[in-house]
């Protein structure tokens, strides 16, 4: 697809909401996301978002999307493949259009529900005119905005882009860079691909 300038917000966010947040994690997920954010000293408003938390990582945490304060420039949505759809009608109607899908369980299981659910989401995107990274992805690491979803990255920024569908590709990449000394200007796992690919 050609690129779409709307989407530049997602590069360089003043607002994040993560959608999926958890008072009993498993896994890695929206709690390890905010950790992240935080741990990159992110200078945005992070928004975690669930009905049945209070607060997460000593944000407040809100119970839905249309209760946010202010627009946001990318959701980050963490929750099972199921809610996934519910969750991108909430997008649209709060004018959120970048959206990062880090759940998996879509066309990659080769299971018919999750087939299913995969042209669901693309039928919602399309749609709202969402700008989806993923699903089943990693998504975004720009240390200019300090932002990721890889653990352990730095702040410091490079002169070269990497693109990967793959996730853990996209991790170890970037480790092995960071542990080489080289830095990565930005880092795109595009999983899916169900909107934006390589």
């Amino acid at each position: 697809m050609a690129w779409d300038k709307g989407f530049e917000a997602a590069l360089s966010p003043k607002a994040i909401a993560i959608v999926g947040v958890s008072s009993k994690p498993r896994g890695w997920g929206a709690n390890d996301i905010i950790d992240c954010l935080q741990g990159l000293h992110f200078e945005g408003r992070i928004y975690p978002v669930n009905p049945n938390a209070t607060e997460i990582r000593g944000l407040k945490v809100y119970p839905n999307l249309g209760s946010i304060p202010e627009h946001v420039d990318l959701v980050i949505v963490c929750v099972p493949a199921p809610a996934v759809p519910g969750v991108l009608e909430d997008c649209i109607a709060a004018g959120a259009k970048n959206v990062h899908i880090f759940t998996a369980g879509f066309e990659e299981t080769g299971e018919a529900e999750g087939r299913e659910l995969g042209e669901k989401v693309k039928e919602i995107a399309r749609r709202g005119g969402l700008r989806i990274i993923g699903p089943n992805c990693m998504g975004l690491y720009v240390p200019a905005a300090r932002i990721s979803t890889l653990a352990g990255s730095v702040v410091e920024s490079g002169p070269v882009a990497f693109i990967s569908q793959s996730g853990t590709l996209a991790e170890n990449y970037n480790r092995y860079a960071e542990a080489s000394g080289f830095r990565f200007s930005k880092v795109f796992s595009f999983g899916n691909a169900y909107v934006l690919d390589s």
